[in-house]
Formats: structure tokens, C-alpha cells, sequence
């Protein structure tokens, strides 16, 4: 075997009653005690106990154990064997089976009374209190060297790890022994499985694959690439300048609409008046007209008459000239009414020009209604265009509030994209923050695993040199044993050479006992008869 002996662990305890003889002179007996029953069915509850909770893959029961098979116990010894040593096997053949028995009790340290004679036959009644004793001392053994491993923790879990998953130490130590078992130079392919099992269990162990690591890289390097709080700020704060202007633009187009509206509505209503008193001055002009050519008319039909319509005539004379100084009293009205309608007229090219102006405001502003630009010429009628010039203010007015609302509505919108945009930044600073954050504990994380993982370097390093020492010790231990045996085994030889030497010379010493016995009979024979013939005598 190549483990340790038990007897080497540091600090155990051990469970196991052996039953070793102190050393007896040559040619004495030592009375013991009979076993009681009680201490061996103890034994074999506890052996029962423990191979139970260790997995023994066959049904054994207490009957059984009180008269075993030597192949039942050859099975249970190898299963006890193999816990500690899973390399550890019997052969198949029974003398070696026997001698590897014996050999392997004497390797891990027992002293108790065993013998091949004793291995032979395990089931016999002198011979199953000795196996029995011997099992039970290695459970006890078994047990005491599972407890000093388990107490010796070499890996412990990483502290980001998931507690499911092994310890992320023992995982690098793993993957260190695949790679050299791959290739002792220490060139293994990034490709390879071992390189693929070493990162899947990794990711599995902090719950974050490469892909996710990568992924998060890209997001961070996205929202390096984004714009920053200062190229938002100067969007925002053109943005703002702009609505500005365009209320500003808004408030003088209101102010220049307002304006125009208050002075159309003026010229409409003189040109209301106006258009009034010119259709009844024309209207009274033709009605004149008219009476000035019927008087023409009767003027010349009795001109062409001679006699008795003289003095018609003369009545028809003066009144004519009553209708001529009636007519000459309506040119002059018409005079009169001509002259208010020219001082009307003369408002309205003012207005004219405003509106022009206006039509002239709006052309320079691409989202303005268009208006017809008009020319005061002599075809000017303003009965007629100046309804027309109304109408086209008013549509145009319409038409500018409802741009005026459309502009509000895209500056409200404006402000309300402003303040998410504001959101969107303030969300993306915070995850910016975040990924951060996350990143600099990658980085102390990825820090502390490669310091863990060179302390535990040194400790595996520490725990080598250790063990390699102990080997040392176990060989030198081990050669100082046999050494020491083949001493016993010349000192036996030496003693059974003497007691061959004694037992022939106390044949000898009994032969001359027994001459010199039958000697003495004979002597005292022959004395009794000198006696006695002393006696007769």
C-alpha cells in the first residue's frame, strides 16, 4: 500500500481493545480470562453500525457475523481497507488473499494475536474472536482517520462563489494536474476541453459566463460612446434658445396680426360707408341723368314746334333751368360726395401697403399661410377687394393660430423629449454607476481569487513537501521495521536453535533422571533387601 500507516496520523484515538500478549518466557503458560459474549456481539453491532453507514453493498446480518466465511470476511476487510485507500484490492487466489490479510493488519499497525492459521479458518470458534478483535480495530481506525481528514479542510469555497458548486480553489488545483497530465510543458490549447471545463466551472461558480462579461464590456463601451451630460446640456440649452426665438417670432407675428386685424376692421368699416354713399350718389346721379335727358328729350320735341307751345316753352324753359340749377346743385353734392369719396379712397392705400407688408411678413416664413400681394392701380375696385382683402386676413390669421398652436404643441413636446431626456441620462449615469461599480468588484474579485489562488499554491506546495516528508518518515519507519523483524526473526531463530539445544538437553537430563531414577530404585531396592537381612540377622 502506498498511504500512510493509521498509527502515523498526528493526534489520534484509538477505539479498537487489542488483544497482543506481552512477552513471555520460553516454556510458561499465561492463563487469560474467556471472552465474554457480551464484548463480541458489542463488536459486531459496531461493525454491523458501520458498515451500514458507510455503504457496504451486500446484506450482512448479526447471525451471520457469529460464524463468518472466510471469502464474507476477506470481502468485509477490503471494504473497510478501500474507504481509507480505493487502490487497495485482495487477490482472487486464497494463500495470497491470506498473506495480503496479514500483511496489510501488520503495514497499518496492528498488534494483536494473528496467524494464517487463524485467517484459514475465521469462522472457527478459537480463531473468530482474533478476526473479529482485528476488524474492529480497523473500523476504529477507519473512523478515527475519516474524522482527522475531515477536520483538515485543505479547500474552502470562494466567498462570491455559489456554496452548491465545489470550491473554486480545488477547481483551479484541478485544472492545474488536467493541463500538466495533458501536456508537462504547460501548452494546452485554448480550445481544448480541459480549458472549457476549467471556465464552464468557473461561470458556474460565480453564476457569470464570459459571454455575459463580454455583453456588459460592449453596454459599458456603448455608453462611453453615448453622448456625455455636456453635449446634452448644449442640445438642451439650443433647443431652449430656439424655442425662444420661435416665441419671440410667434409674439411679434401676434402683435403685428393683432395690429393689422384692429386696422382691417377700421377699413372695413369705411369702406363699408364709403361703398354705401357711392351707391347712392351713383344711384341718384343716373336717376338725374335720366330726368336731364327726358327734359333733353321734351326740350327738343317742342323746339321742333312752332305756335302754340310758346309759352309752354317758357315754362318748360324756366323749368329747365330749375332743373338746371337743380342739376348743377346735385354736381355740386356730387362734387361734395365725390371729394368724401376720394378722402375715403385715400385710406385705403394705406391699407394697402400694410397688407402688402404683411403678405411680404409671411412670405419670409415657411411655415406662414401665403397672401396675394395687390397693386392701387385704376382698376382698383375697393367695394370688391377690400371684402376679399378681409376675407384673406382673416383665413390667414386662422391659419397662423393654428400654427401658433401646432408651435406650442412641438414646444411642449420639445420640453416634454427634454425631460426625457433628462430621465434617460440620469438612467443611463446610474447604470453607467452601476456597471462600474460591478466592474471594479470583477476586478477585486478576479484580485482576490488570483491572491487565494497563490496562497493556496503555497499551502498545496507546503502540504507536498509535507507529505513527502511523512512518505520519508513512513519509509524509514518502515525499513527500521523490517530491519527490526529480520532482527526478530534472528533472535527466533536463535531462540528456537536454543530450544532445540534445551529441549535435547533436557531429553538427555530426562534419560539420565530416568537412569539415575532406576538407579536409585535399584539402589534402594538392594538397600531395603540389605535392611531387611540386616533385620533378619
Amino acid at each position: 500500500m502506498s498511504r500512510r500507516a493509521f498509527s502515523s496520523i498526528p493526534e489520534r484515538r484509538s477505539y479498537a481493545t487489542t488483544s497482543a500478549a506481552p512477552n513471555i518466557p520460553p516454556g510458561t503458560v499465561r492463563k487469560t480470562k474467556p471472552r465474554q459474549k457480551s464484548a463480541v456481539n458489542e463488536k459486531i453491532i459496531s461493525l454491523l453500525e458501520y458498515l451500514e453507514s458507510t455503504g457496504y453493498p451486500e446484506a450482512v446480518s448479526s447471525r451471520t457475523l457469529q460464524s463468518p466465511s472466510s471469502q464474507l470476511v476477506m470481502h468485509i476487510f477490503e471494504f473497510i481497507v478501500r474507504l481509507t485507500d480505493p487502490s487497495f484490492g485482495i487477490p482472487s487466489a486464497k494463500a495470497a488473499a491470506e498473506d495480503c490479510f496479514l500483511s496489510t493488519l501488520r503495514t497499518l499497525g496492528y498488534r494483536g494475536t494473528m496467524s494464517k492459521s487463524l485467517i484459514s479458518t475465521p469462522g472457527a470458534m478459537h480463531a473468530w474472536p482474533h478476526i473479529l478483535s482485528a476488524l474492529d480495530w480497523l473500523r476504529a481506525e477507519s473512523q478515527a482517520a475519516n474524522e482527522a481528514m475531515a477536520s483538515q479542510t485543505v479547500f474552502s469555497p470562494h466567498n462570491r462563489q455559489v456554496l452548491s458548486e465545489p470550491p473554486l480553489p480545488k477547481t483551479v488545483l484541478e485544472f492545474f494536474v488536467k493541463a500538466l497530465r495533458e501536456d508537462p510543458s504547460g501548452n494546452i490549447d485554448p480550445d481544448s476541453y480541459i480549458v472549457k471545463e476549467f471556465t464552464a466551472s468557473v461561470e458556474a461558480a460565480f453564476g457569470c459566463s464570459a459571454g455575459q462579461i463580454k455583453s456588459m464590456e460592449a453596454e459599458i463601451k456603448e455608453l462611453e460612446a453615448e453622448p456625455t451630460c455636456d453635449h446634452l446640456r448644449a442640445r438642451e440649452e439650443s433647443l431652449r434658445a430656439s424655442i425662444r426665438e420661435a416665441e419671440a417670432a410667434a409674439s411679434a407675428a401676434r402683435d403685428e396680426v393683432d395690429h393689422l386685424l384692429v386696422t382691417m376692421v377700421d377699413a372695413e368699416q369705411v369702406a363699408k360707408a364709403a361703398s354705401t354713399r357711392l351707391a347712392e350718389v351713383t344711384s341718384r346721379k343716373t336717376a338725374i341723368q335720366n330726368t336731364v335727358d327726358e327734359l333733353e328729350a321734351v326740350l327738343a320735341s317742342q323746339n321742333s314746334k312752332f305756335g302754340g307751345l310758346v309759352q309752354k316753352h317758357r315754362s318748360l324753359v324756366e323749368r329747365c333751368q330749375q332743373q338746371q340749377q337743380r342739376k348743377q346743385l346735385l354736381k355740386d353734392e356730387l362734387q361734395s360726395f365725390s371729394i368724401e369719396l376720394a378722402r375715403i379712397e385715400a385710406s385705403i392705400p394705406p391699407a394697402v401697403d400694410k397688407f402688402n407688408m404683411l403678405a411680404s411678413t409671411l412670405a419670409n416664413i415657411p411655415s406662414a399661410p401665403k397672401l396675394p400681394l395687390l397693386s392701387y392701380l385704376s382698376t382698383f375696385d375697393p367695394i370688391k377687394e377690400v371684402p376679399v382683402m378681409c376675407k384673406n386676413v382673416r383665413e390667414a390669421l386662422k391659419a397662423f393660430q393654428a400654427s401658433l398652436t401646432e408651435l406650442e404643441a412641438k414646444k411642449a413636446q420639445a420640453l416634454a423629449n427634454v425631460k426625457k431626456m433628462e430621465a434617460a441620462m440620469d438612467a443611463k449615469k446610474s447604470e453607467v454607476t452601476r456597471l462600474k461599480l460591478r466592474r471594479e468588484k470583477l476586478s477585486q474579485s478576479l484580485t482576490d481569487t488570483t491572491n487565494e489562488l497563490a496562497s493556496h499554491k503555497a499551502d498545496l506546495e507546503k502540504w507536498v513537501s509535507e507529505t513527502e516528508l511523512a512518505i520519508s518518515e513512513a519509509k524509514k519507519t518502515l525499513q527500521a521495521k523490517q530491519a527490526h523483524c529480520e532482527v526478530l526473526a534472528k533472535d527466533i531463530e536463535e531462540y528456537e536453535s536454543g530450544h532445540k539445544y534445551y529441549a535435547e538437553l533436557n531429553r538427555k537430563a530426562e534419560e539420565s533422571a530416568a537412569i539415575a531414577v532406576r538407579d536409585t530404585e535399584n539402589f534402594l531396592k538392594d538397600l531395603v533387601v540389605c535392611y531387611q537381612f540386616c533385620l533378619n540377622s
